[in-house]
């Protein structure tokens, strides 16, 4: 959730201050899982056998507001790839 929330604000589908009750509410959760070891070329490759890939296009479901998701592709790799390093961190 907070790749995709960090995608939806790369791409203008979200505003900063949503993106950031978004992360905060993720938060609330606890600490999520280690994610040590995990490569982010290797998850940007997976995404390739999501189920929300049809025709080799990747399909995001994306935040654009609090309760409001949208579903969008042809999203640039690079933004992918920044997104998925970005939520590793």
């Amino acid at each position: 959730m907070h790749a995709a929330t960090i995608l939806a604000e790369k791409i203008g589908r979200l505003n900063a201050s949503e993106a950031a009750s978004i992360h905060g509410v993720i938060a609330k959760y606890g600490p999520i899982p280690g994610l040590d070891g995990i490569e982010p070329a290797h998850l940007a490759a997976r995404l390739r056998s999501d189920k929300k890939t049809v025709q080799g296009q990747v399909h995001f479901v994306l935040p654009v507001k609090i309760g409001d998701v949208a579903i969008v592709s042809g999203v640039d790799d690079v933004l992918v790839m920044e997104s998925i390093q970005a939520a590793l961190r």
